[in-house]
């Protein structure tokens, strides 16, 4: 948690994600270069629309079959944001739900958020775990090529949990490796296998490293500044009108509860005027 005195420099703030850092860093590190895409394919991922594609589609289907879709009991599921069916064998699909079932009482889909504080902007982080399993956490990823360690070794995703939870030492990423990406075609063979990755001492400077230098570009870009920017200024403003609602007798304490979550949205556990403003209305 970060404190009401944290934020008194006034710092703009920013909503990036794991993802988007990994793909800035996928640009610096010469990725970009070697896929054959430019400055201005990140710029376009950063502000751009973001359209489905098979390989997020196919990971979708298998994340319903860990979680007992029903569609799945006649090998198919319906994946709506492609709208495509993908097919599957019936033994794929046991052997999936078989090691799924490894993590039945476990913590699934676990949100999580983090403020990060860097020189010219505070850093708003949301995430969303797949299975948290004790002090271990569990990363689930679909692919039609064979894994090795390093692939997933210099992500910045693990490292950005781990640095949000500081009792967590471990994540395993568990790879789900499926013969192809085509719904037109059954998916008759699966390997699943896994790789662990620890806590390492320069954790949080790997995540500074490309932290940094993508909020200055970022603040400098008006339309990356434009979509990134969280206005936690407007968002402080319309608070502060509510409490005084309440002490003005225009609204009742419950009523400006239920409003004041409602205007910190998703970064409920990040305002720290919300929290302000809360105690002021039960003080009322």
């Amino acid at each position: 948690m970060f404190t009401t005195k944290q934020k008194s420099a006034m710092k703009p703030t920013l909503r990036i994600s794991p993802t988007l850092l990994n793909e800035y860093a996928s640009f610096i590190n010469g990725d970009y270069e070697a896929w054959g895409k430019t400055q201005a394919d990140f710029k376009e991922y950063v502000v751009g629309v973001r359209t489905p594609n098979v390989h997020f589609s196919r990971g979708t289907a298998v994340h319903s079959i860990m979680e007992g879709a029903e569609l799945a009991e006649n090998g198919q599921v319906y994946e709506p944001e492609l709208d495509v069916t993908w097919q599957f064998t019936p033994d794929v699909i046991h052997s999936i739900r078989q090691y799924a079932s490894t993590f039945d009482k476990a913590a699934h889909q676990v949100p999580l958020s983090e403020w990060i504080e860097t020189p010219q902007a505070d850093v708003a982080m949301f995430m969303r775990l797949d299975c948290l399993d004790g002090l271990t956490l569990h990363e689930f990823k679909t692919s039609s090529k064979e894994k090795r360690y390093s692939d997933y070794y210099t992500s910045l995703q693990w490292r950005c949990y781990l640095n949000a939870l500081s009792d967590v030492d471990v994540v395993q990423y568990h790879i789900i490796q499926l013969p192809h990406v085509d719904p037109a075609k059954v998916l008759d063979k699966v390997k699943i296998y896994s790789y662990e990755y620890r806590r390492e001492a320069d954790n949080k400077q790997r995540i500074m490293q490309y932290l940094t230098p993508l909020v200055k570009w970022v603040l400098e870009d008006a339309d990356m500044r434009s979509k990134l920017l969280v206005d936690f200024a407007r968002m402080k403003a319309d608070m502060s009108a509510i409490v005084q609602d309440v002490i003005d007798g225009q609204m009742n304490p419950t009523e400006a509860r239920t409003k004041l979550s409602d205007i910190a949205g998703e970064y409920e556990q990040l305002h720290p005027h919300l929290r302000k403003c809360m105690q002021e209305i039960h003080g009322a």
